[in-house]
C-alpha cells in the first residue's frame, strides 16, 4: 500500500513538473511574439516617418520646379517684350 503511494506521488509530482515547464515555455513563447510584434511595430513607424519624410522632400522638389518654370516664362515674356519694343 505504502509502495503505491509512493508511485502515485512521484507520478503528481512528475505531472506537477511538466505542467510548470509547459507554463514556462508558453510564457516565453508569448515573450518572443511579443518582441516581434513590437520590432514589427518599430518597423512600421520607421517605415512611415520615412515616407512622411519623402512626401516632404517630393513636396518641395514639385515646389522648387514650378517656381523654375515661372522663372522661365518669366525670362521668356521679358525677352519678348524687349523685342516687340520699338
Amino acid at each position: 500500500m505504502s509502495v503505491l503511494l509512493i508511485l502515485l506521488f512521484l507520478v503528481g509530482l512528475v505531472l506537477v513538473m511538466c505542467c510548470i515547464q509547459a507554463i514556462a515555455k508558453s510564457k516565453k513563447e508569448h515573450q518572443v511574439l511579443m518582441e516581434q510584434i513590437e520590432g514589427q511595430l518599430g518597423l512600421q513607424k520607421e517605415t512611415q516617418q520615412d515616407l512622411q519624410k519623402n512626401a516632404k522632400q517630393d513636396w518641395v522638389s514639385m515646389i522648387y520646379f514650378k517656381l523654375k518654370i515661372i522663372q522661365q516664362q518669366v525670362h521668356l515674356l521679358s525677352e519678348i517684350s524687349k523685342e516687340s519694343e520699338p
